[in-house]
């Protein structure tokens, strides 16, 4: 089916309204129902926009992709110095508690024999 704009024919998507209805969301029916008024073919004009568009955001998609990129990169450098942190943590914390414990021996044991007093 067209329909004429000026001297230029438009061709329609015409598709039952019962295929519509047919287990569609919301959204899926409305989407339909534009398409079904949208007009089958583009201007030049149009086209152009929408291919500048298109590159502008494709232009974009790769920005977003290389900074997602280098945040992963210091996200995983982040992890690995915190890693190499904990575990060096964790070997101070050792020999503070070994420390501790000879101490809290010598402590016990007294004053020793050669020391004099």
């Amino acid at each position: 089916v067209s329909r004429r704009t000026g001297d230029a024919p438009v061709q329609r998507l015409l598709l039952p309204a019962h295929r519509l209805r047919q287990g569609c969301s919301g959204y899926v029916a409305r989407a339909g129902a534009r398409l079904i008024c949208a007009p089958a073919a583009v201007g030049f004009e149009e086209a152009m926009q929408t291919q500048q568009l298109a590159r502008r955001l494709s232009a974009t998609g790769a920005r977003l992709s290389s900074e997602v990129r280098q945040q992963v990169r210091r996200l995983q450098a982040v992890t690995d110095e915190k890693t190499e942190l904990s575990e060096e943590l964790r070997v101070l914390q050792d020999n503070h508690a070994l420390l501790r414990s000879n101490f809290q021996v010598l402590q016990e044991l007294g004053p020793s024999p050669s020391s004099g007093s």
